[in-house]
């Protein structure tokens, strides 16, 4: 019997039994020991009883604080930048407003009609 490759339908969980045994004895030692020594996609039925260790789920006062005061303090400094920009567009305006009655006061003084130029635009 020739030697193959390990396949579905031919390979058995070496996590299980007698299996690195009749991986040894079919394939050679070496390869036996590297596909044990890789996640086979199998694993031992002990081991879905075995739960884990609940990581991060359950928060702690400190936790929830945290959470809370940065949340609160994310919204008060984004309704911060949205008055800030408000403030800023009126005050841009304000300015823009105060530069076009100095450009009319340099076109009257120059003797332009700045009133005849309203009324054709």
């Amino acid at each position: 019997m020739a030697i193959v490759d390990p396949s579905p339908d031919n390979y058995i969980c070496p996590m299980t039994g007698n299996a690195l045994a009749e991986l040894t004895t079919k394939y050679g030692n070496e390869k036996a020991m590297s596909m044990t020594a890789l996640f086979q996609g199998c694993n031992q039925v002990t081991s879905f009883a075995r739960q884990s260790t609940n990581f991060g789920l359950e928060w702690s006062g400190v936790s929830k604080f945290g959470c809370g005061a940065g949340f609160a303090l994310f919204g008060l400094m984004y309704l911060f930048t949205i008055v800030r920009i408000v403030l800023d567009i009126f005050k841009r305006q304000e300015m823009y407003e105060g530069m076009v009655i100095e450009d009319k006061k340099a076109l009257s003084e120059l003797g332009i009609d700045v009133n005849s130029l309203n009324e054709d635009l």
